[in-house]
Formats: structure tokens, C-alpha cells, sequence
């Protein structure tokens, strides 16, 4: 039953979800849409291939699965504060490492430093965080983290174009790496009184729940390993070859890309909102089914599109089931498997998500390559979609993210 009860925050808690929304759009808005702004240059540079560079983004979600089940255990173990200054302080690294790198080599390097940190200052540690701090809206609050990291991959391959053509790509860089510290700091001054406190708190808040043996033997954890392999296969893949989509045959200009991403992230960053409100209230299933049939029409859509506006209206779609889809399958693994062992269980789920992204880029950048366009990849992921809509009927229970445990 989903709830209806009034969601309200006070002001701290307003300030712990607002500090979330801008550290987890920052860290994945600059990781995975703001780095494509280089991907022209790195080419030219470097004189590589589209698939050498592409695994670029292959790496760094290799890096997610190998550490994700250890990062969840170090969350479970030292809280959500020092692992996420980690995270920040990884992300400063890197970009700081790719704004001096002269080889493909050191790029790998830097995107496996970035994979540890999508961890550390990612989904993972912000939803746990969230609901473990939260006591009511937890819906509503992943669904604003989610919309952030849209705004921010909508609006920073536009923004690191700019500032390429005004100070260079080596000066853009190095301001995301002051980012990460800025990032740093707030979490210090905004989140590091309200963590100590509920940290020591009582452990009884944190028992129960299943533990990693019982969750693997429940058919809703294997559905939203399923629908969280497929549909951010196919969503990453797109995401980072965007640019390249568009100037890729039929459509031949490169010039659309900044349009098409921000028609898919706007209409994402909306859907996403409007997901966190709907999920502390209502039944999800046959939402979280008609989303991802859009996004199966939408791909089907980009592979058959000869013109840029009919690619931006199936973007738009896009957007639109992706939004609804990443914030239900988020806000269902702390509603459902919340406990002692939350940390530990969210890390395998997201072992496996990461290894199935990490094949996104690479396939996407290969099918380009051997095809010279994205008609038959594109096709095959409405196929991986259609499996992702048979594994949202499978998840039977309503999802109550309010009642994830706090601590």
C-alpha cells in the first residue's frame, strides 16, 4: 500500500536533501555528460579511435563493479560522511590527472580513479545516506537527488563548451577539480553535525531487514538487478555517445548535440521530480512499466530518425521513461531490502549494474565503427528494454520508500 501520509521536512533535514541534490548532480553530471564536451579533442590530440576512447567511460564503470560490494560495506561501517569526502576528494584527482594527460594510458588511469569515486560520492552512498538521515519523504528526496543529476548532465556539456572555447580545455578541467573540493567543504560545514548525530543514535534503528543470503533468494532483487543491468546499458550508452549520434549518418551534424541534451535531461529532470512524489504515494508498477515501454519506443524512434527534430521529439520520450524508471528502481532497493545489511546488498546490485554500463559505451562507440551509424545497437536495446518491462511486472509489492530505516 503505498503511503499517503503528509511529507514534510524541517529545515536541517532541507538542508541535508539540498546539499545531496548539488553534490550528486556535480559528481555525476561532471563524470558522465560534462566529460563528452572533451571527447572532440581527446580524438584529435590523441589520434585515437572512437572505441579507444569510449572505453574511457567502460573503465570507469569496470572500476564501480570490482569496488562497489566494498564500498557498501565500508558505508555499513564507518558512515556515509567519510566515504563520500573520499569520493569528492577522488574526484578533484582525477580531473586534475586529465588535465595534464598526453596518453590514452593516462586517461584509463584517471577514469578508474573516477569509477571509485562515483562510488564514494555516487547514487550509492547518497541514497543510503538519505534514507538512514530521513525519516519521512525519502520518495521525494531521492526523486530531487535523481532530477539534479539531469539538470547538471544537461547543462555541463554546454557549460565546459563554453569555457573550452574561453580558457581551454586544461583550465576547464582544472576548475572541476576545485569543484571537488568546494564539495569537500560543504559536506563538512552542512552534513557533518546532523551525520555525528544520528550515528549516535541507538543501532536498534538499523535491525532488521533482510540479510545478503536472504536477498538473493527473493525474485524482486533479481528483478531490479534486471531492470537496473538493462536500462542503464542502454541509457549510458546513449548518453555518451550523444555527440557522436549526432554526427554520425542520417542526421551529419555535430551541432545538435548540446540541443539533444538538454531535450533529454530537461524532460528527465522533470520526470525524476515528479517520480519522488508519486513513489510516496502510489503503486509503481504499472508507472515504472509504462516508462520503460516509452523508452522502448523511443529507441526504436532514435534508430529509425532521419532528421534532427524527429531525434529530438524520441529523446524527449527518452527522457521522459528513463526519469521515471532511474528513480523508481532507486528508491525500491533501500524500501526493500532497508536494514543492517543495506549496504552490502545496494553494493552487488550496483556490481552488476556497473558491469552491464560499462559495456554501454564501448558496444554503443563499436556498432559506430563497424556500421558507421547507431541504427542496429539502438534496435538491440529496445530488445533489452522489452526484458526490463517484463521485470517491472515482477515486482508485486508497492514501494514505501518512507519506510526505510533511519539512523
Amino acid at each position: 500500500m503505498a503511503n499517503t501520509g503528509k511529507q514534510s521536512w524541517r529545515l536541517n533535514d532541507a538542508l541535508i536533501v539540498l546539499y545531496f541534490c548539488i553534490s550528486l548532480g556535480l559528481n555525476n553530471g561532471f563524470i558522465l555528460g560534462g566529460l563528452t564536451a572533451f571527447d572532440q579533442g581527446f580524438l584529435e590530440r590523441l589520434d585515437i579511435t572512437v572505441a579507444q576512447l569510449k572505453l574511457r567511460d567502460s573503465i570507469t564503470l569496470a572500476t564501480v563493479g570490482v569496488f562497489a560490494f566494498v564500498t557498501g560495506i565500508l558505508v555499513d561501517k564507518l558512515g556515509a560522511l567519510r566515504v563520500l569526502i573520499l569520493g569528492h576528494a577522488l574526484l578533484s584527482a582525477s580531473f586534475l590527472i586529465l588535465s595534464y594527460a598526453q596518453s590514452i594510458e593516462t586517461i584509463y588511469a584517471a577514469q578508474a580513479l573516477l569509477g571509485i569515486c562515483q562510488l564514494c560520492s555516487g547514487y550509492l552512498v547518497c541514497v543510503i545516506a538519505v534514507s538512514r538521515l530521513l525519516s519521512t519523504g525519502v520518495g521525494l528526496a531521492i526523486g530531487f537527488m535523481m532530477a539534479s543529476t539531469s539538470l547538471a548532465n544537461g547543462l555541463l556539456p554546454g557549460i565546459n563548451t563554453t569555457l573550452i572555447e574561453a580558457v581551454g580545455a586544461q583550465a576547464t578541467l582544472q576548475l572541476t577539480a576545485l569543484c571537488g573540493l568546494l564539495l569537500i567543504l560543504g559536506a563538512v560545514l552542512v552534513m557533518g553535525r546532523k551525520i555525528k548525530v544520528r550515528q549516535d543514535h541507538s543501532d536498534a534503528a538499523l535491525q532488521g531487514g533482510p540479510t545478503l543470503g536472504e536477498a538473493v533468494r527473493r525474485a524482486d532483487f533479481w528483478a531490479v538487478i534486471i531492470l537496473a543491468c538493462t536500462s542503464f546499458f542502454v541509457f549510458l550508452g546513449l548518453v555518451t555517445n550523444l555527440p557522436l549520434y549526432a554526427a554520425a549518418p542520417p542526421l551529419n551534424d555535430i551541432g545538435l548535440s548540446s540541443r539533444f541534451f538538454v531535450a533529454l535531461f530537461v524532460v528527465s529532470l522533470i520526470a525524476q521530480s515528479v517520480a519522488g512524489w508519486v513513489a510516496d504515494r502510489y503503486s509503481l508498477r504499472p508507472i515504472h512499466m509504462a516508462g520503460l515501454l516509452i523508452m522502448l519506443a523511443a529507441s526504436i524512434g532514435l534508430a529509425l530518425s532521419q532528421t534532427g527534430d524527429s531525434a529530438f521529439v524520441w529523446l524527449l520520450a527518452m527522457g521522459l521513461g528513463w526519469g521515471f524508471n532511474y528513480v523508481f528502481v532507486q528508491i525500491s532497493i533501500p524500501a526493500r531490502f532497508g536494514g543492517a545489511h543495506l549496504g552490502k546488498i545496494f553494493g552487488i546490485i550496483v556490481v552488476a549494474e556497473a558491469l552491464a554500463g560499462a559495456a554501454g559505451p564501448v558496444i554503443f562507440g563499436r556498432s559506430l565503427d563497424l556500421n558507421g551509424n547507431y541504427q542496429s545497437i539502438l534496435m538491440i536495446s529496445a530488445g533489452l528494454l522489452a526484458m526490463s518491462t517484463a521485470a517491472a511486472a515482477l515486482l508485486h509489492r508497492p514501494i514505501q520508500p518512507s519506510l526505510a530505516p533511519a539512523v
